[in-house]
């Protein structure tokens, strides 16, 4: 029998080891409360300005490597120093990355005992799920349109990636609701206001319902995907650690140091982040 310790980055034995890791924060600090998935854009101008003539993002996954990790640096320095979301006595974070190679980062967000989420006027007060005013704010709104727009899918687009059984796994497009409420689990649904505004995005009309949660604040700040989720009174952090996607799977006799290379898709970005020995997860506090 052969296996991957849990010193080897990224083995399974290594991700249990974390996750217990956050269990044992999330003990002492009760549940989480924000969860916020932020994903590289190849458009940055911190990208593209360093380009090449006629080089695109794809050609550069050393740039690509490096500003994300500068982003996610300044990400949690404006949750910490400028208290986004009320006052952090911890985080959680892993990185990621897509099958078309782009990073992105899962972080779980504890927050001080006065600050931790419990009304629906919180909610409202951290999380937006409606198009800005293009008038007033046409730098967030491009933002928006531009990167927390779910789809098309459904009946505009009945082959996009989140179909099955014909129905969006994802939910979408939403309900609207007039004001935010909380599930017997703790999780919000959030408010999206039928304003009888349609906008064109991807060539298919788009209204509140199918905008994914965002922090306004944020959103402006980094101009890319960041989705933003309360986890009020819900104690979960497992999907975080869910494990890399796999291509095949192999039947046979046990050996996890096989299983890990035939099962995994590494895009350049990956190998990059590796080379440059970026963490690939990140905890507040260290737990020993």
């Amino acid at each position: 029998m052969f296996i991957l310790p849990s010193s080897f980055t990224g083995s399974p034995r290594h991700l249990f080891e974390i996750f217990q890791d956050s269990m044992a924060i999330m003990r002492y600090n009760h549940h989480p409360d924000i969860f916020l998935t932020m994903t590289a854009n190849p458009k940055w101008s911190k990208i593209t300005s360093a380009l090449l003539p006629h080089q695109t993002a794809v050609d550069r996954p050393d740039l690509v490597a490096r500003v994300f990790e500068l982003k996610r640096k300044a990400l949690i320095k404006e949750v910490e120093k400028d208290e986004v979301f009320g006052q952090k006595i911890a985080h959680v974070c892993i990185i990621e990355f897509q099958k078309r190679g782009l990073p992105h980062m899962h972080v779980l967000f504890f927050l001080k005992g006065g600050d931790k989420i419990h009304t629906c006027a919180q909610v409202d007060q951290l999380v937006c799920v409606k198009f800005p005013n293009p008038e007033d704010d046409p730098e967030l709104f491009e933002t928006i349109t531009s990167y927390m727009v779910h789809g098309p899918c459904v009946a505009q687009n009945s082959h996009a990636s989140c179909m099955k059984n014909r129905k969006c796994t994802k939910r979408y497009p939403r309900d609207f609701v007039e004001t935010t409420t909380m599930d017997e689990n703790g999780y919000p649904i959030y408010r999206r206001c039928n304003d009888g505004k349609v906008y064109i995005v991807r060539g298919h009309e788009v209204d509140n319902r199918d905008v994914v949660p965002y922090n306004p604040h944020l959103s402006k700040i980094f101009n890319c995907h960041i989705n933003v989720e309360v986890f009020a009174r819900m104690r979960c952090v497992k999907y975080i650690y869910k494990g890399y996607d796999r291509t095949m799977m192999v039947l046979g006799l046990a050996n996890e140091i096989k299983q890990y290379l035939d099962g995994r898709s590494i895009g350049p970005p990956e190998a990059v982040w590796h080379i440059f020995s970026h963490h690939m997860h990140k905890e507040v506090p260290m737990v020993t």
